[in-house]
């Protein structure tokens, strides 16, 4: 039976989603990834990106 090693006592199955230029920093793409309601693919400019918890906050309140 073969075992695997997990470097760092983390699953080197799981890779984490590499964030598209305009979804850099925006916590809606830490949160969601591919699976953000706002982003889609080729996207060049998000008016719903969210840098910090008060502006998501204030967003939120909005909608």
């Amino acid at each position: 039976m073969k075992t695997y090693k997990k470097e760092n006592g983390k699953s080197t199955s799981k890779s984490k989603e590499v964030a598209p230029e305009v979804c850099k920093n925006c916590l809606r793409w830490e949160k969601f990834g591919k699976n953000c309601y706002v982003y889609w693919e080729g996207k060049k400019f998000c008016t719903r990106k969210v840098l910090t918890m008060e502006e998501w906050a204030k967003k939120e309140i909005v909608v």
